[in-house]
């Protein structure tokens, strides 16, 4: 982002209105993020309400933000709150539910689902137990705010141009390569 900011690189993906103030945005976001828990599918938990976190052991990525009561949680280091570090960390926790080690991982849905198929598993074999109140967003490529003609142009192009692929399916068959819900 730091890169796209400073005008070295003309856009990235993956920025949400709340996080790219100030960057160009497109007409048409490129999906939906949204945290969501997985659960072993044999768990019998619900989310409730927050203090329901407390009853299952959670595996969460560091460094992350989540929600107010949840990052609270990971602060205070609760017992319950396996926090998991470096690379790969999201296949490592899905890992983990697999061996019944840890119950539920929080995480954007679409990483999931991607990090779940990338490991040769099956969706079905976890419980999406609940989307988080609060977390869902549209997400952008953004361009860079200090090349501003340069990026005005890639701008219209890409507002030209998606719309074409979601009409063709060509955009549906991108996402569905990456585990991505349509929305």
């Amino acid at each position: 982002m730091k890169l796209v900011k400073l005008g070295e690189a003309d856009s990235v993906v993956g920025a949400s209105m709340e996080n790219a103030l100030g960057y160009i945005y497109p007409e048409n976001e490129l999906w939906m993020e949204s945290n969501v828990i997985y659960c072993r599918k044999d768990l019998k938990w619900d989310f409730k309400t927050n203090n329901s976190i407390d009853k299952i052991k959670l595996g969460v990525i560091a460094g992350y933000n989540y929600f107010e009561y949840f990052d609270k949680q990971i602060a205070k280091k609760a017992s319950n709150i396996n926090v998991v570090h470096g690379d790969g960390a999201l296949a490592r926790i899905l890992g983990m539910i697999s061996a019944a080690r840890i119950d539920c991982v929080i995480d954007d849905e679409n990483v999931i689902r991607y990090q779940i198929l990338k490991l040769k598993q099956k969706i079905s074999d976890y419980n999406k137990n609940v989307e988080v109140p609060g977390s869902k967003h549209k997400i952008y490529m953004v361009f860079s705010p200090a090349n501003k003609e340069r990026s005005n142009n890639l701008k219209k192009i890409f507002d030209n141009e998606i719309p074409k692929l979601k009409k063709s399916g060509e955009f549906k068959m991108l996402l569905d390569k990456y585990g991505i819900a349509s929305w």
